[in-house]
């Protein structure tokens, strides 16, 4: 994609109205609209900082970002001046650290630009993934970031290969509009027109599936009554045991049903991502029962890599179960990744891994047809696919503890270690 085609931050499109999330919803009584919500940051900011109570017919909320540490540490007046109302003194404390004021953006938007009166902290890029904007977002202008960022190493990270060409206007300008939005600093909104059309999408939350469906059982149970759609206001001067009454009713036709989906939804996905791990083309019922379920059992029986285990059998071929040595080797390598080898059975380990093993080479062989289009054997084909599946690097937790150490001690060492951290990702998930 040519750099004339792509937009800054505040200039990415907006779905349409019909497809935007809350185009049907209820929200929060406090602020039904942009515009009102930038008016009850001015006036009581408070709102959005500590619990209320909400309508509940409201189905989302406006928020916006606010990164300061909690609790806030509001300070007395510099001039000394006695504080008479506190109440109101937090208020304007909160609204003056509020992304209230607007700045231009760095190209035509329909959303404009907010930033805080007295909240301006350092703000530093760490750390920006290629592969993200590749898939995600193929359109978005990050400008000079990743010049800013230096070449990822491990070896090297204090080393200064940082840019020093001095970057175009435009590329910094929309380089530092990608920082300040992302990091809260600066708030991108429209106040004017209708609100599903003009509001970021990263400034919305959502209630789970089944929160939702409690804040529209009314509507379904009174829907369902009517045997049509109701208009706007539908529940004025209805009683509230009424309302309850459709809540129940609204909930009895739809509870089982939306469990049902969400539920076989999530197994369906879990089947076909299982399957991709495990390098099998068809689908079979019993698949769970058979292979998934006992081998995940047998890792954390023997406390056996999950990830490292699944990459291995990338290596293994149905054939090798017929040949002592073979199969013996291939069972080791797969104890190798014991996390706790002193406390192994390797006997038993051994012994559900030749059954488990058994039951998988058969299941690999039930579908040698369904790899005659690839190139190459069956099994140069589904080592291939189970590599693509079962990356060979994987972000484990005391690496990354290790990194954000020395981000934190060195920002700029520390992004050169993160963006090679995050380049080894993307590279050994394809290798």
């Amino acid at each position: 994609m040519s750099r004339n085609s792509k937009v800054p931050i505040s200039a990415l499109p907006l779905p349409p109205p019909a497809q935007s999330i809350t185009h049907n919803l209820t929200p929060d009584h406090e602020a039904t609209t942009p515009s009102e919500f930038r008016q009850l940051l001015a006036e009581r900011p408070s709102v959005q900082h500590r619990s209320h109570l909400i309508d509940p017919d409201a189905h989302f909320a406006y928020v916006t970002p606010y990164p300061l540490p909690f609790p806030y540490r509001i300070a007395l007046p510099e001039d000394g001046e006695p504080v008479d109302d506190k109440a109101a003194y937090v208020e304007k404390w909160l609204a003056q650290r509020e992304a209230l004021h607007e700045r231009p953006t760095v190209a035509p938007s329909a959303l404009k630009k907010y930033y805080p009166e007295k909240r301006d902290q350092p703000r530093v890029l760490i750390a920006l993934a290629e592969t993200a904007l590749r898939d995600c977002l193929p359109h978005l202008d990050v400008g000079d970031a990743f010049a800013t960022l230096g070449t990822p190493t491990l070896s090297d990270a204090y080393g200064d290969d940082v840019q020093t060409t001095p970057a175009s206007s435009e590329d910094a300008a929309a380089r530092q509009e990608l920082i300040d939005v992302l990091s809260g600093q600066a708030v991108l909104m429209n106040t004017e027109g209708d609100r599903a059309t003009h509001w970021a999408p990263w400034s919305l939350r959502l209630f789970a599936l089944r929160s939702l469906l409690d804040a529209l059982a009314p509507l379904i149970g009174a829907e369902a009554e009517f045997g049509k759609a109701l208009p706007p206001g539908w529940t004025e001067e209805i009683p509230s045991g009424k309302i309850n009454e459709w809540r129940k009713r609204g909930i009895e036709l739809v509870e089982e049903e939306l469990e049902k989906v969400a539920i076989e939804t999530s197994a369906a996905e879990y089947g076909r991502l299982m399957h991709k791990r495990l390098g099998l083309r068809r689908l079979d019922t019993d698949d769970e029962s058979k292979l998934a379920r006992p081998l995940l059992d047998l890792l954390a029986k023997h406390k056996l890599d999950f990830h490292g285990t699944f990459r291995r059998l990338a290596f293994f071929r149905p054939s090798a179960l017929s040949v002592q040595d073979r199969s013996s080797a291939f069972i080791e390598s797969v104890l190798e990744l014991c996390g706790e080898p002193q406390v192994i059975n390797r006997e038993k380990a051994k012994e559900d891994l030749q059954e488990w093993l058994q039951q998988y080479a058969a299941r690999v062989e039930s579908e040698a047809q369904e790899w005659t289009t690839g190139e190459g054997s069956v099994d140069e084909q589904r080592e291939r696919d189970m590599k693509a599946a079962n990356p060979r690097f994987v972000l484990r937790q005391w690496v990354l503890e290790e990194i954000i150490k020395n981000v934190e001690r060195d920002v700029d060492s520390g992004k050169r270690l993160l963006g090679k951290v995050l380049q080894v990702c993307i590279q050994n998930s394809k290798t």
